[in-house]
């Protein structure tokens, strides 16, 4: 069995955001002056962040086992030897601690493998023999003050192919964000991701850009890197739900009108759209069935958006192209 827990690391004191002198709000908003003071401020105070984690021990950031043994616990740590178990981004930002606890439930002793992820809370996808966790690549308030920055998630494979035993075996990433976990699959080694870019919708901006969909496929290697997509999937709208079974992938996008897409996967390195059907309302879940057939659960409503009844539909896809 293996199970996963997200646990984020409270430090007394740390300080996520800086401390401004009344001086600041004298000034107006754009003025060089306001970001002097802002930029000054924030190196205090990851100055003083700094001394605070030195002085630190590391069990304080890491996550303990408790093993019962009669009328005993038996505490288990993993702060010794490098931190093998443990991984991060380049540019991880996480706070938290996503950890894989395997468990062997034959065994005669307690045992248990550990796997540590350095990020934010993350998406989990599990295949027969594969493992995956996605998480943002920053949090949702980064682009507040970074207006180049684009959302983007980070994919984790783990192998679970032998018992008990996890082996991490590599990152990728893809852009924009995904809605739940039925916006990843492992098919054959490859990795498949439906993700939107712009979901924020940033109306600060002068000119805000559109949510734009995708399906990405990285190969299963330690790299994760990308070898085929399909972009500008229903432009100004965003990803509801998704679902992938085999060679053949689904995505319904909304905006006022329900479109059920279907794609072909086939090709990894050239995947392609195929068909689309157009009905009022929007399915938030996709349950393929015998014969060729979608289960999916939403809500209903007409051309002028939803009526937030709960409404189940089926679909026919077996002439693929003309759902």
């Amino acid at each position: 069995v293996r199970f996963l827990s997200y646990a984020w690391m409270n430090v007394p004191g740390l300080r996520t955001w800086p401390e401004l002198p009344d001086e600041y709000y004298e000034h107006d908003w754009n003025s060089d002056e306001r970001r002097e003071i802002y930029e000054d401020a924030v190196y205090a105070t990851i100055a003083k962040n700094n001394i605070l984690i030195n002085q630190t021990p590391l069990s304080t950031f890491l996550a303990q086992i408790y093993e019962r043994q009669g009328d005993s616990l038996v505490e288990h740590t993993f702060n010794s030897g490098a931190c093998e178990n443990f991984s991060i981004a380049e540019d991880g930002i996480g706070r938290g601690l996503n950890s894989i606890l395997s468990l062997d439930l034959l065994d005669d002793d307690f045992s248990f493998e550990a796997d540590h992820i350095l990020s934010n809370r993350s998406m989990v996808y599990a295949s027969k023999d594969v493992l995956l966790l996605a998480e943002p690549s920053n949090d949702w308030w980064w682009f507040w003050r970074n207006p180049e920055f684009e959302e983007a998630t980070n994919i984790h494979r783990f192998d679970i192919s032998d018992g008990a035993t996890t082996v991490y075996t590599g990152s990728g990433r893809v852009p924009g964000v995904i809605r739940d976990q039925f916006a990843l699959s492992e098919y054959e080694g490859n990795i498949r991701v439906a993700s939107t870019v712009g979901r924020w919708n940033r109306w600060w901006e002068d000119d805000p850009s559109e949510p734009n969909n995708h399906v990405f496929v990285l190969n299963g290697d330690d790299s994760l890197n990308v070898v085929g997509s399909i972009g500008d999937i229903a432009i100004g709208e965003q990803i509801w739900s998704s679902r992938f079974k085999g060679e053949k992938g689904y995505l319904v996008t909304f905006e006022n009108i329900d479109p059920l897409w279907t794609i072909d996967l086939s090709n990894p390195t050239s995947p392609t759209l195929e068909g689309e059907l157009k009905v009022p309302g929007v399915s938030t879940y996709i349950h393929p069935i015998a014969d060729g057939r979608l289960l999916t659960i939403g809500y209903g409503g007409d051309d002028n958006g939803l009526d937030w009844t709960t409404e189940v539909s089926l679909f026919d896809v077996r002439d693929f192209q003309n759902p």
